[in-house]
């Protein structure tokens, strides 16, 4: 699915520098795939999901899913 890397929620974030050399914070409104989403949970009620975004150059960070907008799936 396509999606928006739309914000970075931490500060150390802004210096996550992908294998492309390009840091995290360059490929902000950049369009990427989703390849994986993942859910974990802690025990019945607890959980958190995490997905990776692959991006044309081949960049690939993990991100949460507020920092994203979905655009196709």
């Amino acid at each position: 699915m396509k999606a928006k890397l739309i914000k970075l929620t931490s500060g150390y974030e802004h210096g996550l520098v992908a294998g492309t050399g390009r840091l995290k914070r360059d490929y902000l409104d950049k369009v990427g795939e989703i390849i994986c989403k993942r859910k974990y949970k802690f025990d019945l009620t607890a959980s958190f999901v995490l997905m990776d975004i692959q991006f044309p150059d081949g960049a690939l960070f993990c991100v949460e899913p507020e920092q994203v907008r979905i655009l196709e799936e």
